[in-house]
């Protein structure tokens, strides 16, 4: 997006939007009242403009996470396919950043510019853009190496499977009503106390999977055996450093 911006490249700006998941601000209080609903919140004034603009994020932008204030990750082309003429008249990716962007959006024609660029990339409805299966990190933003990088670097085969970045301090995940869902349908957890209760069963140990302890052990038998890219996987955490 910063190399787009300083070329005036928009088009190539708009393409890269597209393969991005965008995050907006919403009340987690709301949030939690209506679950599985988002809401904008209120659009802000750019006197430069002389009308107001609804603030998007990638994810590399995001602030830390905060007990108040959540972020809903959704695609270029569901903005498009939801915007209506009550909506603020712009968009701003990044605003206030190197590689800011304010798109017209108070028009059907600014939207089908949208949808073009995004063409079909919703991903199936599940709320992101971006590919799964790749690994993907900050280069300015996140730790590279030392500890804190190392502890991240644990659970980076997840973040590859996922697609999202692996040393984020300010990880969002794929926004918060998927996150929810996905902590719903992978562990259980529908609650604060309950996510503190897998954490806490999670670093003790307490929680471990017989299908778990099967596969480590065929990877530890294939890395004795052939000593190739079975045991290259297993360090894969720490390699990734």
């Amino acid at each position: 997006m910063l190399e787009a911006t300083s070329r005036g490249d928009w088009a190539g700006y708009l393409e890269v939007a597209a393969h991005a998941d965008l995050f907006f601000a919403d009340q987690r209080t709301r949030a939690d009242a209506r679950p599985g609903t988002v809401r904008f919140t209120p659009p802000q004034w750019n006197p430069h403009l002389r009308a107001e603009y609804l603030a998007l994020f990638t994810e590399g932008i995001l602030p830390p996470p905060d007990p108040d204030l959540v972020f809903q990750s959704m695609t270029l082309e569901w903005y498009a396919s939801v915007w209506d003429e009550k909506e603020a008249p712009w968009i701003a990716i990044n605003p206030g950043t190197p590689c800011e962007a304010f798109l017209p959006a108070g028009t059907p024609q600014a939207r089908a510019l949208w949808r073009q660029h995004a063409d079909g990339r919703d991903s199936g409805g599940c709320g992101h853009a971006h590919p799964h299966d790749q690994l993907r990190g900050l280069w300015v933003g996140g730790p590279l190496q030392g500890p804190v990088a190392h502890g991240l670097a644990c659970g980076a085969l997840l973040f590859v499977h996922n697609g999202e970045l692996w040393n984020s301090m300010a990880h969002h995940g794929n926004g918060y009503n998927n996150a929810k869902r996905r902590l719903k349908k992978w562990w259980g957890v529908t609650s604060r106390e309950e996510w503190a209760s897998t954490q806490k069963r999670l670093l003790d140990a307490d929680m471990v999977s017989p299908v778990w302890e099967f596969a480590l052990g065929i990877r530890r038998s294939l890395a004795q055996d052939f000593a190739g890219e079975a045991e290259q996987v297993a360090d894969c955490p720490q390699s990734c450093c």
